[in-house]
């Protein structure tokens, strides 16, 4: 069963769905839609996954967001002789 990954906006919150292999490019894919509100509360959906967000799935969602980011994003980048992160 394939869920379809979206982000819906009720019960005053964002509801955003990621695929954990895909985070990064689901999560940028969800941030760009219209429909996306950063104003508001964000509930995060792990595709095949039946846990309820009451916080351990975002704070789960943002850490792994950050090591994307850390990471294979290109965002950010480190140098061993400067020891700053720089955007």
């Amino acid at each position: 069963m394939t869920q379809q990954v979206e982000s819906d906006t009720y019960d005053n919150c964002t509801h955003i769905c990621v695929r954990r292999k895909h985070l990064w490019t689901d999560s940028v894919g969800q941030f760009i839609k219209q429909s996306f509100n950063g104003k508001k509360s964000i509930r995060v959906i792990f595709v095949g996954e039946e846990a309820l967000d009451r916080g351990g799935p975002r704070r789960e969602y943002f850490h792994l967001l950050c090591l994307a980011l850390k990471g294979t994003s290109g965002v950010f980048y480190f140098r061993v002789s400067m020891p700053l992160v720089v955007p």
